[in-house]
C-alpha cells in the first residue's frame, strides 16, 4: 500500500522474515538515513535469525520460526486495551471491527506468548513505541529466506490460521496507519520481477490482473476476451516449480520446459532438478547460456536474448513499472522471451499469438488489468517509453498512484477494509 518515500517519514518501522539491508540494500540505506534524521524514531525486527538487518533494529524480537503473527496479535492486543485505535477511521472505512475487538480480547495471551517463545518484555517495547500517534510503515517478506517465517500460519489457540501478513494488516487498519504520508506496508521479495509476474498471472493459481484461476467469472471474462470456448480454462491451479520438478523426478511428467537459468539454487536444489531431467522423457531448456548443467541435459535448447536484447517492463515492490528498452541485437538464432511462446503457440494451432513486438504483448495485458487492483490499462507504451508510473493506473490521463488508499475506499464490495483476527 505504501511507497519508498514513506521510510522516509514513518516513526516506526517493521520488518518481517526480510534481511533488508543485505536482500534491498537502498531500502536499508533509506531506513539508516531515516534513523539518522529522526533519533526518535525506531526499526523492529521480528525474525527467529540473527541477521544483519536484525542487528541495525532498536529491537530484534528473536522469535519462534512462524509464530510472527502471534507476536503481532499480541501487540494489537494490548494496544486494543489502553485504546489506541484509530476510530475516526474505523467509522468511515473499516467493517467487522466490532467482531475483530471480541476476537482480539478473547485470544489467549499465556499462548500467544507461548507460541512465540519470546519475553513479554518484548511485547511491551513495542506497545510503547507504538501507543502514541506515530506512524508506522510494515515490511514483510513474500519469497526467498525468511519467507516461511513471513507467511507461516502462527494462530497459537490452535482454532484456525492467521498469517503474519493478515496480523500485520489488522494492526494497521486498527490504527489507522495505511493510506497517508509514512505509513502502510511493503511487500518485498528477493526476485526483482516478482509483483510484475503476480500481476501477469505467471504463478500456478493466478490469471492477468492478479486474478484468481479459481473464481469462475474471471475465467469466463477472460475467456470472452481472449475469444476461446466456454470453460476453456481450467479451474484448478497447477503445481508449483518445486512440485514439478519433483513430479518429474518421479516420471510422472512427460515434458519438462524450464525458462531462464536455475544456477542460482542450492545444492540441494541443483539435485532435484538433475533427477528431474533425468526422469522426464523430454526436456526443452529456454536460456541464453547453452553451456549450463541444465542446458547440456536439455533434449532441445532454445536460446533467448538477454535484458539488454530486450524489451519489457518490470514491477518493483512500490509498484512502480519501468519500461527496460532493447539497446543490442541478439546474436545468432537467439530470439526474446515472448516470441519463442507465441511462435510455439502458433506452431501448435492456436490463435491470438500473432504478436508483432513486445509492445503487442503489453498492449493486450494493460487492457486485461482494467478494472482490478493492479489496473494498469492507462500504462501505454509511449508513457512507459517516457516515464515510470505506478499502479493503480486506470486510464490514459492517469498520473499513477504514489500511495494506495488515500481516499480511505479499498478494492471490496462495501469499499470497507475488512478485519478479522482468524
Amino acid at each position: 500500500t505504501a511507497c519508498f518515500s514513506d521510510l522516509l517519514a514513518t516513526d516506526v518501522t517493521i520488518i518481517l522474515g526480510s534481511d533488508v539491508t543485505v536482500s534491498h540494500p537502498v531500502l536499508g540505506q533509506m531506513i539508516t538515513q531515516r534513523r539518522m534524521q529522526a533519533p526518535n524514531s525506531r526499526v523492529v525486527v521480528l525474525d527467529s535469525r540473527r541477521t544483519a538487518t536484525a542487528q541495525l533494529a532498536d529491537v530484534h524480537v528473536q522469535l519462534n520460526g512462524g509464530s510472527e503473527a502471534a507476536f503481532l496479535q499480541l501487540v494489537a492486543k494490548r494496544l486494543m486495551a489502553i485504546g489506541r485505535v484509530d476510530d475516526r477511521f474505523i467509522r468511515r472505512s473499516v467493517e467487522g471491527f466490532a467482531d475483530y475487538r471480541v476476537e482480539l480480547e478473547s485470544l489467549d495471551e499465556g499462548a500467544l506468548l507461548a507460541a512465540t517463545g519470546v519475553h513479554p518484555g518484548r511485547v511491551d517495547e513495542v506497545v510503547d513505541f507504538l501507543e502514541g500517534e506515530v506512524r508506522l510503515v510494515t515490511l514483510f517478506n513474500v519469497d526467498g529466506p525468511g519467507a516461511a517465517n513471513a507467511t507461516g500460519t502462527a494462530n497459537a489457540t490452535g482454532e484456525g490460521a492467521s498469517t503474519a501478513i493478515t496480523a500485520a494488516a489488522n494492526l494497521h487498519i486498527q490504527l489507522g496507519q495505511v493510506g497517508h504520508d509514512g505509513a502502510g506496508l511493503l511487500a518485498l521479495s528477493s526476485q526483482s520481477n516478482a509483483m510484475g509476474i503476480t500481476e501477469a498471472g505467471a504463478t500456478p493459481g493466478g490469471l492477468p490482473g492478479g486474478r484468481c484461476v479459481t473464481e469462475s467469472r474471471v475465467r469466463d471474462r477472460l475467456e470472452v476476451k481472449w475469444g476461446v470456448p466456454a470453460q476453456s480454462i481450467v479451474p484448478m491451479p497447477g503445481m508449483t516449480a518445486a512440485r514439478m520438478l519433483e513430479a518429474a523426478a518421479r516420471g510422472e511428467l512427460a515434458l519438462l520446459w524450464i525458462s531462464g537459468s536455475l544456477e542460482s539454487f542450492g545444492e540441494a536444489e541443483q539435485e532435484l532438478i538433475r533427477r528431474a531431467m533425468r526422469g522426464c522423457q523430454r526436456v526443452i531448456v529456454q536460456d541464453a547460456a547453452g553451456d549450463s548443467e541444465v542446458a547440456v541435459l536439455a533434449d532441445v535448447l532454445l536460446p533467448t536474448s538477454v535484458a539488454l536484447e530486450k524489451a519489457g517492463t518490470m514491477t518493483n515492490a512500490e509498484r512502480l513499472v519501468v519500461r527496460s528498452p532493447q539497446l543490442a541485437e541478439p546474436p545468432g538464432e537467439a530470439k526474446p522471451d515472448w516470441w519463442v511462446a507465441a511462435r510455439t503457440a502458433q506452431l501448435m494451432g492456436f490463435e491470438g499469438f500473432d504478436y508483432a513486438n513486445a509492445e503487442a504483448v503489453w498492449d493486450e495485458y494493460r487492457k486485461l488489468t482494467e478494472g482490478t487492483p493492479c489496473d494498469q490499462s492507462g500504462m501505454t507504451n509511449q508513457r512507459l517509453d517516457d516515464r515510470p508510473l505506478q499502479w493503480p493506473c486506470p486510464d490514459e490521463r492517469h498520473v499513477g498512484t504514489v500511495r494506495r488508499f488515500m481516499s480511505g475506499r479499498f478494492p471490496t464490495t462495501t469499499g470497507k477494509a475488512h478485519l478479522t483476527a482468524r
